[in-house]
């Protein structure tokens, strides 16, 4: 039986994600950076007339809404940010691991010739 996300996992061109890695990471700085120089935004004005009463508690209601948006902005912004880095940290293991490959490619061909060459 086969494993859905597996399938999944191995269509993901994970070439492109670990290029485009740095790119990823200083697009999440940027967006923490903007989040954090962004004002204060003009509230809506109300579409009909509400009564002092129904004011507050909207305002109240409005305010704890804004709060707990802003504190879920903030987690998601440090979540993104930190998984940008650990993507950057993924892209040059990466490369690290291909040049191995590579020098390990070489050194075995290396090997096979000068064995073929010896036991001719």
């Amino acid at each position: 039986m086969s494993i859905p996300w597996l399938s999944a996992i191995k269509a993901i061109p994970w070439g492109s994600v670990v290029e485009h890695a740095p790119k990823v990471l200083g697009k999440a700085r940027d967006l923490i950076d903007r989040q954090r120089s962004n004002g204060e935004s003009s509230p809506p004005s109300p579409v009909e007339p509400l009564s002092q009463g129904d004011l507050e508690t909207h305002l109240t209601t409005a305010l704890i809404e804004i709060r707990d948006l802003k504190e879920k902005q903030k987690n998601l912004q440090v979540t993104l940010s930190e998984l940008a880095e650990q993507q950057l940290a993924l892209a040059s293991q990466v490369k690290r691991l291909r040049s191995l490959l590579r020098w390990l490619a070489f050194l075995f061909i290396l090997s096979g010739a000068s064995l073929w060459l010896v036991l001719r």
